[in-house]
This record gives C-alpha cells, structure tokens and sequence, in this order.
C-alpha cells in the first residue's frame, strides 16, 4: 500500500519503533506514499504496576492509521 504504522510496546522515539521506522524509510523511500508513523506507550522508566502504559491504545493505533490512510 506504501503506507506503514509501526505499534510497539514501549516507546517509540529512540527505539525499536525508531530504528523500524528509519530501515523502512531508508529502503523504501521512492515506494512510500506516507510518512511512516510509529505509535507506542509512554516514555521513560515504568514500574510493575504501570506496565500497561507502555503498551500503545486501541484508539493510538487507530488514530495513527487513520492518518496514514488519508494522508
């Protein structure tokens, strides 16, 4: 579709979702008809019982790929 949402558990700037994001962008550049978003859960450190802030929502994700498709 040359559209891509990265949703990753944990934050996304500086990580996983980043590095995905920066691959995807290096070798698909010509092929991409959006930016490539990256959706994830709150940055910085989380204990226990905050461990599902790091998981990115239902409504993130689905906010990211609403933007990718209309973009």
């Amino acid at each position: 579709t040359g559209k891509l949402v990265i949703a990753h558990p944990g934050p996304s700037a500086f990580g996983v979702a980043a590095e995905l994001a920066a691959l995807f962008a290096d070798a698909a550049i010509l092929h991409l008809d959006a930016p490539v978003l990256r959706v994830g859960g709150e940055a910085g450190p989380l204990g226990r019982d905050a461990e599902g802030r790091a998981l990115p929502s239902v409504a993130a994700i689905t906010e990211a790929i609403l933007r990718v498709v209309t973009f």
